[in-house]
């Protein structure tokens, strides 16, 4: 063969016919010879089977069914030929066979290539003939296959392994048939992802592929043989049963079988019966007539049957004739007595005995009512076996739900309906498509439930923990990989509803929408549980993504790189530039959805730290481009898509609009509001990336603020407000902001508080009042008024308000009516509501307000004119709001409320701050001075100035008359007063239940009234900074501030203060994020009150100073509230009301002075260092240009703050001393102390610092302050034993000693009275040094419970205190004070062991001077000692003398008491009993003797414990075992020096058991001592 050349097709073609034309013509013989095999075998159906076995007999005709082209001759050759030249074609050109062809396609094979151009050459016939010679010869011997018609088709494909493999076997001409009109169905969607069920007969799991119909006829035939043999042993076991019950049990069984089967499986057995009869004659006719034939039947079933049947044959055909005629009689006759009842009722009666169930089978048992599994309650710890529908709803055990549901396909508890976590989880893990998305779903409904809360009362919290145990982050996150559609929106939508609790997310933005520190979001990353690592500790091996994801979702999903994954499935999308056609697109609403989810997924990122979003935006590669190109896109293309959708939909009626478009425009307006939030939550969550987005690479900064130029919704420019307002700060392209931005708001404010205006003149007038709301609002009506004509001749609008001052009289005498009438808002304000503008409103001035303090520098003056303009806006929008506030709660508008009530408190905060800032520019120079000329005509032109324009002093003081005149008689401030009186923190009951972890959390709803307690907040917020702001330039308005509200303004202001702040709220039960953003301003607002009541205490005529105390009591509590970057504040608060001398004074503190210079300066050195205070200096005023922020996240574990502080921050001297001695300061996991603290000489500085926190708690105490009795008493004493602690060892200074003894007094005496009303008596001033405890007579049932407070853990800190005390002590009174408690009775024995032990050489330094020991003697002695092992170490101190009358006698005396109870018994009872019962005495003594010495006898413990103390202890220590008997209220005294204290009844045990043991020598060494 010639090399291959590259040439054209058409004469590559000619040269190769030409050179075949030339091989034939020369007849040379083919160098390569054709070798063929016979044809497959052909399949026949059994007619044709039949047809083929007499052709084949008689040997003179071909096979019935062959190929058309392998077996024809030259004529049918031809034939075919020209009949397929008038054959129908196609439409594809594809000639149409009209004979049937069995059904099949028509295949041509040969061996023969020049027969596939048969049309284009002309070949001899020679050669054809002999080929098709060799077939027909070939065809003759080729083998057949009977079949049935059923699996014909089903078995088309299944060929010889020994055919031709020749490629003309597989390549051939095809013709196919014409499906141009058939019409195409696509299978039916199921109601569920499940297959069908089907009996497993339809389904043959194992094929042969050569197995022969009579093999299959004779398995047939031996099974039906053997079954019937078997037939016998099941009737006999059936009428066995029978024949045991009673007619009533059997019309049991009737009944239940005709209530639970299928009517049709009745019917079914009802129809058999007669068949049923008719084989069982047939088989007893052969058993009776030849018992050969029967042998010969069961030999050949043995080769198809399985062993146990083989077994069964054999063993019949060995038994003898007679035996199988007996039987055959007795079966005969159990059918005759049965007849009658079978016929009648045929399903009452079992057809087969029940089969016993293996491993294997126990499936196909059926299920009875002991199945279900009852009492079963939801706990949090069954929760995965918990069942839930498909839509997530929980299924009680043992409901009565239909199987149709699809809710039974699970093998576990296969009666219940439902599925557990772990068999979705397993369904989760299906190839079957429509299971796994089901499943998906499934879980997705789950979870959405657990974020809203709508499993009752049970921990959120909890239950999501143990999702992330089941290890379902790690499935979401390889499900979100499929490459099927549904799989991936199932799934996506799945880990959506697992990372973003979509109710807390809105809550969040609604939070955020506030002016007073809004713009700072809390960090939502965990709260690091693990405690440092010591030094020497070997690190732990890193966790796995599972391990991960349970301490930290986010941090988790992020390290299995789903983010890379959900930026391919933002970004590799096809978008088209068109609109019509992408709006067309059947996919692209799918392609919104998954954007939705995924904006969602990056917004909630955000929220956990700046190291997430770093990651994810600045981690050097293409993903923030990709993710800024989509945003770009979805501001571009997909707003194009949304305003045409809205023009489309404005230009038809309401009735006309297509519901799938109003979807589609909500979509797109979700996908813009949500792009640009993500642009807002990146820039809070770092600084750094919002620089790169506004760099010149992105330049997102000028594609923003064109995009806001052409906004048409108010949703979405509020969007973009709030951006602003953080790259604001971030002073990114400031002056943009005041050319180009304030001017296009100035106009939105101006057409906003015009539409107001003239609203709520309409709304005061048609709405009637009684007659003092009558009087005031006409008093606002007028105001009103007045604006309206001001703003209606700056617009030249002069008709209007002519227009209105006639429908004000005509609506006024309307008023006369008494009748209330509806409110009907106007159009204009409809819109308004309609459209969330007064949210975008309050949003400006928020913008605004971080605006306002920039011009204050000298820089920045020119521009404050563009704010100015807003400040008028700001007075008509005070005075008319509460108009509209008023009218939304006549008609229950409960969101417009919240929008009403934020706007007032945001435009409060703007004329704040706009005064603050006017303050400062007015005490300007001169030249300054004369650019600010035109602001005063500006504000308000209703107020004079002075010449020189700066009297801001009367500005102030009329406009706060103005704006308290009409806030006063609004409904909004009757609300608000109610409100926050009544708004309470949410508590735990106890501490216990916060150590605990328990179940029973309390919950805290996110509804309005959880939003509205937020808003109430930050309005009285907005309030009381107006007050400060205005007092600090204007001192006048304190006494203004006394005589507002009826002179009842003040006293609420303080009764605000006092009375609603929570001592115990440690924010972290539920929610804590959420619930420390929303109850954020509360903080703030106690803030600016005690800043307000520290600068009202100087107007002596009308503050009470008796009020102090309160108030440094609510300082005390608001400590612990200030979060992370509000250290400023804190400092504040610190040095000028806690620890500020006239505060210090009002509540008793004797050395005020020593007291605020020692614990200021520890505070400030060790938490509150230069750097963090100037960092929190530029949160909190956001205008200094020179120290930038880093990022505008609340961070728990932010560097730049330590805060927050415990509920028990005023014992952090002690603990940090505490920290330092035990060499702990380094590793402390909470972060307290400030690494870089000043010279510390722990001698010369910790005394001082003792001494003087310790004087600041005794003041606390002595106040009766509120706070202070707020804290656990367990807190502070350990807070005291820490001292003893202490490497310098302050506790022996003689003046902290004193201290230590008092407050330990006031600890006991609370306890005592701490149920008590008398709380007055608390605080005891005695200074005399000896220790006074409460000799009360009553058993006081109260005692320190320091392991419920503390845990376990607390016995640690006790071990070490004991053996302190050992070291140092030396018997320290003061010391061995505080030790007393824990050998009381109450407490676990092991207290009482390990001080036994650990002292027992040297017990006499325990010391206690009183007579009485701390809480009571009783609580030492009773209950009465039973551990053995506390018995013997009291024991071994008597007989080794560690103990006596005079050393240790407080512990002789518990000695000697319970090991007296232990041997002799409690006769005390007894002894009562003896002085009533007098004429019985020696009788009982008798008996009692007896019973004691017979005690004693048999027990051997105590015959040695009273055997060693006989032989081994001292003469004195014996006369005081023998002579003890306990007296109440522990008054006995051992002064006996002889025997005549014993009584005789215990010398008579006594001698007993000395002659009971004579062979010890008890007798020699007791007689020594010459008792008795």
């Amino acid at each position: 063969m010639k090399k291959h050349t590259y040439e054209e097709p058409d004469d590559y073609e000619a040269k190769l016919l030409k050179q075949q034309e030339e091989f034939l013509k020369s007849g040379s013989k083919p160098s390569v010879s054709t070798v063929t095999r016979g044809p497959p075998p052909i399949v026949l159906s059994k007619s044709q089977a039949k047809q083929r076995e007499q052709q084949t007999t008689v040997n003179t005709s071909t096979p019935s069914i062959t190929t058309p082209s392998s077996t024809t001759t030259t004529t049918t050759s031809s034939t075919a030929t020209s009949k397929f030249k008038h054959q129908k074609l196609s439409n594809n050109g594809i000639p149409i066979i009209d004979e049937p062809m069995g059904e099949r396609d028509v295949v041509s094979l040969s061996d023969d290539l020049n027969h596939l151009k048969s049309k284009s050459s002309n070949l001899t016939s020679t050669s054809r003939f002999k080929l098709n010679s060799q077939k027909k010869n070939q065809q003759q011997d080729e083998p057949t296959i009977e079949m049935d018609d059923v699996q014909q088709e089903e078995d088309e494909d299944v060929f010889d392994e020994k055919r031709d493999v020749h490629i003309t076997s597989v390549i051939s001409n095809i013709y196919e048939r014409d499906v141009s009109n058939t019409i195409f169905e696509a299978p039916k969607k199921k109601n569920i992802g499940f297959p069908e069920a089907v009996h497993r007969s339809v389904l043959s799991f194992s094929k042969n592929k050569q197995t022969s119909i009579e093999n299959t006829q004779q398995q047939q035939i031996s099974i039906k043989k053997a079954e019937s043999i078997e037939t016998t042993g099941i009737e006999q076991e059936n009428n066995k049963k029978l024949g045991a019950m009673s007619e009533q049990e059997i019309k049991e069984n009737q009944e239940y079988l005709l209530k639970h089967l299928d009517p049709k499986i009745v019917e079914m057995l009802k129809n058999r019966k007669s068949k049923t009869n008719n084989d069982n004659k047939n088989i007893k006719i052969e058993a009776e007539s030849n018992t050969t034939t029967t042998n010969t039947s069961t030999t050949t079933n043995t080769s198809t049957t399985t062993t146990n049947q083989t077994t069964a044959t054999e063993t019949a055909t060995e038994t003898t004739t007679t035996t199988k005629t007996n039987k055959t009689v007795q079966f005969k006759d159990v059918e005759t007595e049965n007849k009658v009842e079978l016929e009648s009722n045929i399903e009452t009666k079992p057809t087969q005995s029940e089969p016993e169930y293996d491993e294997t089978t126990i499936w196909m048992k059926d299920l009875d009512k002991k199945d279900e599994r009852k009492g079963f309650k939801e706990t949090i710890l069954n929760f995965r076996e918990w069942r839930f529908n498909f839509i997530g709803e929980i299924i009680q055990r043992g409901s009565s739900t239909p199987t149709s549901q699809g809710l039974h396909h699970h093998g576990s508890e296969a009666s219940e309906a439902g599925y557990t976590l772990n068999e979705i989880i397993m369904l989760i893990k299906s190839s079957n498509h429509s299971q796994k998305c089901i499943a998906l779903k499934t879980l997705t409904f789950i979870l959405q439930k657990i974020h809203n809360g709508s499993y009752g009362s049970f921990n959120k919290l909890q239950l999501i923990d143990e999702i992330l145990k089941l290890k379902i982050p790690r499935l979401l996150r390889i499900s979100i990989d499929s490459q099927v559609p549904s799989i991936l929106i199932s799934a996506l939508t799945c880990i959506h509803a697992l990372i973003v609790p979509t109710i807390k997310e809105n809550a969040y933005e609604m939070i955020e929408s506030r002016s007073h520190r809004a713009y700072e979001t809390i960090s939502i990353k965990p709260i690091s549980t693990e405690s440092n690592k010591q030094k020497n500790e070997e690190e732990e091996p890193e966790k796995d993504d599972d391990e991960k994801c349970q301490l930290d979702l986010i941090r988790g999903l992020a390290d299995m790189g789903i983010t890379n994954r959900l930026v391919y499935l933002m970004d590799n999308e096809a978008k088209s530039s068109d609109t019509l056609s992408m709006l067309q697109d059947p996919f692209f609403k799918s392609f919104l959805s998954r954007l939705n989810l995924i904006l969602d997924i990056f917004i909630h990122f955000t929220r956990h730290s700046n190291q997430i979003t770093e990651e994810i935006f600045n981690s050097g590669g293409n993903t923030s481009d990709l993710i800024f190109n989509s945003i770009k896109y979805s501001l571009t293309d997909l707003e194009l898509s949304l305003r045409y959708l809205i023009n489309e939909n404005s230009g038809s009626n309401h009735q006309n609009q297509n519901e799938n478009e109003i979807g589609l425009i909500k979509i797109l307006k979700n996908i813009q509001i949500k792009s640009i939030r993500l642009l807002r939550r990146v820039s809070q969550s770092s600084k750094h990336c919002a620089d790169i987005m506004t760099a010149s690479s992105y330049d997102l900064f000028t594609f923003i603020k064109e995009k806001f130029l052409q906004c048409n919704d108010n949703q979405i420019l509020m969007e973009y407000i709030k951006l602003f307002r953080i790259w604001f700060i971030y002073r990114i392209e400031v002056p943009s902001f005041f050319s180009e931005i304030l001017p296009t708001l100035n106009r939105y404010v101006l057409e906003f508080t015009e539409i107001l205006n003239v609203e709520a003149y309409h709304l005061s007038i048609t709405k009637p009042f009684s007659s003092v709301d009558q009087q005031d609002n006409n008093n606002n009506n007028n105001n009103n008024n007045n604006n309206n004509n001001n703003n209606n001749n700056n617009n030249n609008n002069n008709n209007n308000n002519e227009n209105n001052n006639e429908k004000l009289n005509e609506k006024i005498s309307a008023n006369n009516n008494p009748m209330d009438k509806p409110i009907k808002f106007s159009d204009n304000f409809q819109n308004i509501i309609t459209s969330h503008i007064m949210e975008t409103v309050r949003s400006i001035y928020n913008l605004l307000d971080i605006m306002i303090p920039l011009v204050s520098v000298d820089q920045q003056l020119n521009y404050y004119d563009s704010i100015s303009h807003f400040v008028e806006p700001s007075f008509i929008i005070t005075q008319t709001i509460g108009v509209i506030y008023h009218s939304f709660r006549e008609k229950e508008s409960d969101y417009n409320l919240l929008a009403s009530i934020g706007l007032s408190s945001s435009v409060l905060h703007f004329i704040s701050t706009f005064f603050a800032s006017l303050n400062k520019i007015l005490v300007l120079s001169p030249n300054q001075l004369d650019r600010l000329s035109s602001i005063p005509s500006k504000l308000n032109s209703r107020h004079s100035f002075s010449a020189s324009g700066n009297n801001i002093m009367d500005l102030i003081e009329s406009n706060t008359n103005m704006i308290f005149t009409s806030i006063f008689g609004s409904t909004m401030y009757s609300d608000a007063k109610r409100k926050i009186l009544s708004m309470i923190y949410i508590n735990s009951s106890n501490s216990e239940e916060e150590n605990n972890l328990s179940n029973n959390l309390i919950k805290v709803p996110i509804n309005f009234n959880f939003f509205f307690e937020g808003e109430i907040s930050e309005w009285w917020l907005s309030v009381a900074r107006y007050l400060i702001l205005c007092l600090e330039i204007n001192r006048s308005i304190g006494k203004l501030i006394f005589y507002m509200d009826q002179s009842n303004f003040f006293y609420h202001l303080h009764s605000i203060l006092v009375s609603t702040i929570d001592y115990r709220k440690t924010f972290f039960n539920q929610d804590r994020d959420l619930i420390l953003s929303n109850y954020r301003p509360k903080t703030y607002l106690y803030f600016y009150l005690i800043k307000l009541m520290n600068e009202l205490r100087f107007e002596e005529e009308e503050f009470d100073q008796t009020l102090l105390k309160f108030h440094h009591s609510a300082a005390m509590a608001l400590v612990p509230t200030f979060l992370p970057n509000d250290d400023i504040l804190l400092f504040d608060l610190l040095s000028s009301t806690i620890f500020q001398n006239d505060y210090l004074e009002s509540i008793g503190n004797l050395k005020p002075s020593s007291v605020s210079v020692v614990l200021k300066l520890f505070y400030q050195d060790r938490f509150f260092p230069t750097k963090t205070l100037q960092y929190s200096q530029i949160l909190y005023r956001v205008d200094d240009s020179d120290n930038q922020l880093d990022d505008l996240l609340i961070s728990f574990e932010s560097e730049n703050s330590l805060l927050p502080l415990k509920y028990d921050w005023f014992n952090l001297p002690i603990e940090f001393l505490y920290q330092s001695s035990i060499e702990l300061y380094n590793s402390n996991n909470q972060d307290y102390f400030d690494e870089n603290e000043s010279d510390w000489n722990e001698d010369l500085d910790s005394p001082p610092l003792v001494s003087n926190t310790l004087l600041f708690i005794q003041s606390l105490y002595n106040s009766n302050s509120q706070y202070i009795h707020s804290i656990p008493l367990e807190n502070t004493y350990q807070i005291l034993m820490k001292i003893f602690l202490l490497k310098s060892e302050p506790w022996k200074n003689l003046e902290i000693s004193k201290l230590l003894k008092h407050l330990l007094i006031v600890l006991i005496n609370n306890l005592k009275n701490k149920d008590n009303n008398n709380n007055n008596n608390n605080g005891n001033n005695n200074e005399n040094d000896q220790m006074e405890f409460d000799n009360n007579s009553e058993e006081n049932d109260k005692e320190f419970d320091f392991e419920g407070y503390f845990g376990s853990k607390f016995y640690q800190f006790y071990q070490e205190f004991i053996q302190h005390f050992v070291s140092v002590s030396f018997n320290s009174e003061i010391f061995s004070s505080f030790i007393w408690v824990f050998l009381r009775q109450c407490y676990n024995h092991r207290y009482r062991i390990l001080f036994w032990n650990e002292l027992f050489p040297t017990l006499h330094y325990l010391n206690c001077s009183d007579q009485q020991l701390p809480l009571g003697n009783d609580g030492y002695l009773l209950p009465y000692e039973l551990n053995t092992e506390l018995l013997s170490l009291y024991k071994n101190s008597l007989t080794q003398k560690k103990t006596n009358r005079n050393q240790a006698s407080k512990l002789y005396l518990i000695a000697i008491h319970h090991l007296s109870h232990f041997i002799f018994g409690d006769n005390q009872e007894e002894e009562e009993e003896e002085e009533k019962k007098e004429e019985k005495e020696e009788e009982k003594e008798e008996k009692v003797k007896r019973n004691i010495f017979e005690e004693i006898k048999s027990n051997g413990i105590k015959s040695q414990y009273l055997s060693s103390i006989l032989s081994d202890a001292p003469r004195e220590t014996i006369i005081d075992f023998l002579s003890y008997h306990y007296q109440k209220g522990c008054i006995f005294q051992f002064t006996c020096e002889d025997s005549s204290e014993i009584t005789d009844q215990r010398k008579q045990i006594i001698k007993q058991f000395i002659d009971l043991n004579s062979h010890l020598n008890l007798k020699d060494k007791f007689e020594n001592h010459k008792l008795f």
